[in-house]
């Protein structure tokens, strides 16, 4: 049997493939004991997870499945995702019939999730509740003068009160809660896609999954929810139809969150007081990238309902 040297997979644990068709999973290697029981908790409750998921038998995904969990050794056996991370070189590079066909696997992965478990009660949920405010704040009031024009900071401040209001009634439903490029695999040989980690799936809203980063930066957000309409149970829980003012809103904020999300990350590296040649290079590459993504925001502020 080769295993492979360890990879880092996420903020917790480390992946080593274990011969052609398994990994081998671990906690990091500097966590403390109780470090190393939390991991291991959230590994069983996963396993429920991907049991649950497994389950349904839809064969249009791959679900890795997960063969032992030994506790005493803080060790996983999984079976292995074949293929590349999921990301938009990988998208770009797919046969025409492949990005077909993963439209309908996520949309279908995504129905079978969120009608395993499912709160038939909408509450009114703010959008804004996902973003770390404090810091956009700082971002906006004290960092933003020095960099940037004070036109930029008057669309931001703009863009930060719509956020702050912007909230619409949704039902909360079982989700996978981080579909992220790492967590997906696309197989180039046969066009297979496997959804692995599914250590944060939980009762989220149910617009989480379905515009989630990884969706957004690909552009296929509005066909996939399309798809995963006509796959929706209508008995269940209630969804916006794809041509509702509504949906075109919580697409558009959504994806402005994606955008405040990676601002808020970049400005944390920002700083304000700097007289090392590298201080200025970091400030400078900060700036220029969280140039692009206000850009990117201007056009998600002019689309219509």
């Amino acid at each position: 049997m080769i295993i492979q040297p360890p990879l880092i997979h996420g903020r917790e644990t480390c992946v080593e493939h274990y011969g052609e068709e398994f990994v081998m999973k671990r906690p990091l290697p500097h966590f403390n004991a109780e470090q190393k029981k939390k991991w291991l908790k959230k590994q069983h409750n996963t396993r429920l997870v991907i049991e649950k998921i497994r389950a349904v038998g839809n064969t249009a995904y791959n679900i890795p499945r997960m063969h032992h969990i030994k506790d005493e050794e803080f060790s996983i056996l999984e079976d292995r995702a074949h293929g590349i991370h999921l990301d938009r070189e990988t998208y770009r590079q797919m046969p025409r019939r492949h990005k077909y066909e993963l439209k309908h696997k996520l949309a279908s992965f995504m129905a079978d999730m969120s009608e395993l478990k499912q709160s038939m009660e909408a509450k009114s949920y703010k959008i804004s509740e996902e973003l770390k405010i404090e810091r956009l704040e700082n971002f906006i009031g004290n960092k933003m003068g020095k960099s940037f024009h004070a036109e930029d900071v008057r669309f931001m401040e703009k863009i930060y009160k719509q956020i702050v209001a912007f909230q619409y009634d949704t039902v909360r439903v079982w989700s996978h809660g981080d579909l992220n490029a790492r967590n997906i695999f696309y197989n180039p040989k046969n066009g297979q896609v496997s959804f692995i980690d599914f250590a944060e799936a939980n009762h989220k809203i149910v617009y989480r999954d379905i515009f989630s980063p990884m969706i957004i930066d690909l552009g296929i957000a509005k066909p996939v929810y399309e798809i995963y309409c006509k796959l929706h149970d209508k008995s269940g829980f209630h969804i916006y139809g794809p041509n509702s003012g509504t949906l075109k809103e919580i697409m558009k904020y959504r994806a402005m969150v994606v955008c405040l999300r990676r601002i808020i990350h970049a400005s944390d590296g920002i700083r304000l007081y700097t007289e090392s040649d590298k201080g200025k290079i970091n400030n400078k590459e900060k700036i220029q990238h969280i140039g692009g993504i206000i850009a990117e925001l201007r056009k998600l502020d002019k689309q219509r309902k």
